[in-house]
């Protein structure tokens, strides 16, 4: 009788265990607050996925896109879930946070400067939204970021200086905005980093000698830049580079015979057209042909004079004759 009744028993609370639903750790009550007015500022109820959101206390870390750690919110990740609307300012209030990915959405309006109080976080990706203005100073304080991406929206600054200070980046991604000035030299500081994409933007100047500091990066897109001058020699120095994309902009002169290093390009993979760049050495054609997207014609892209005037062999010399010659054709003179 005894051993029937500890079945029973046993058997009964085995089914309370499997009909009770799982427990959370109950998150602060100000962290479930915040939640609940980023779910309402970015239209949660139009949300493709929105499971759990706005149920129990106690639930809140097992709501779609939300973890925790330690009884506090770590990583909100709602990547490509039709979000609209606007990030609330108090998100900057979600101190431990340590993933913010909110890419691929209709998000309008400007960054937070709050954001920049979220000094824990590793990972901050905006992508693909359509935020407008400059990029808040107070994004500096992240020195922690180890992934920043803000491509494709309508952000309108010069390039932060203060991202050099960032050191511990892998990725950078500012690509598809409206960012103008130069490409500071302090980006040689960032000496993490693996992947940098800056493409399509209103940039002036040159390449920076120092990106040849970058030597973990593997991949380099500088398209549509509107950038000039020559490739720097010191990007010979980026042995891991797999892909290089610096076509569209107005670089000339020669290309510098030191790409020959970059072994680990990958063939058919970069991009140097439309420029003005050239080169006399067979090799180093042979090495760029190889390496050229879309069947490795980059030279007949060059917009002319693809060298300086008078610099009939791409080695950098000038004779004055020629140049004086070439000058007379271009103004119609002669």
């Amino acid at each position: 009788m005894e051993r029937t009744r500890i079945i029973i028993l046993a058997t009964i609370a085995i089914l309370i265990l499997l009909n009770t639903p799982p427990s959370y750790a109950e998150i602060p009550i100000a962290e479930r607050n915040i939640l609940i007015s980023f779910y309402d500022s970015t239209n949660g109820d139009n949300w493709t996925e929105k499971s759990g959101w706005k149920g129990d206390a106690g639930t809140e870390c097992s709501w779609f896109g939300v973890t925790c750690n330690n009884d506090h919110v770590t990583e909100i990740n709602l990547y490509q879930n039709n979000l609209s609307g606007y990030i609330p300012t108090v998100m900057g209030y979600l101190s431990n946070l340590t993933v913010l990915d909110l890419a691929y959405n209709d998000l309008i309006g400007h960054i937070p400067k709050e954001i920049g109080q979220l000094t824990l976080l590793e990972y901050l990706d905006l992508d693909y939204n359509h935020l407008r203005g400059e990029i808040p100073d107070e994004l500096a304080n992240l020195l922690n970021l180890r992934h920043f991406w803000l491509a494709q929206n309508q952000l309108k600054d010069e390039f932060p200086s203060w991202v050099e200070n960032f050191t511990n980046l892998e990725s950078l991604c500012l690509a598809g905005n409206l960012l103008h000035g130069s490409i500071p030299k302090g980006i040689g500081h960032l000496v993490n980093l693996k992947y940098l994409s800056l493409w399509g933007n209103l940039f002036h100047g040159n390449i920076p000698t120092e990106i040849g500091n970058l030597t973990k990066l593997e991949q380099l897109y500088l398209a549509y830049c509107n950038l000039v001058g020559p490739i720097p020699e010191t990007m010979g120095n980026l042995k891991n580079l797999q892909i290089v994309v610096l076509m569209k902009n107005n670089l000339n002169g020669p290309i510098p015979w030191q790409l020959k290093n970059l072994t680990n390009l990958t063939d058919n993979g970069s991009d140097f057209r439309w420029n003005s760049l050239c080169t006399n050495e067979p090799e180093l054609r042979d090495f760029i042909n190889a390496k050229q997207r879309d069947g490795g014609d980059w030279e007949s892209t060059q917009v002319l004079p693809s060298h300086p005037v008078g610099d009939i062999n791409c080695d950098g010399k000038i004779d004055l004759n020629e140049a004086i010659n070439a000058l007379q054709v271009m103004t119609g003179t002669k």
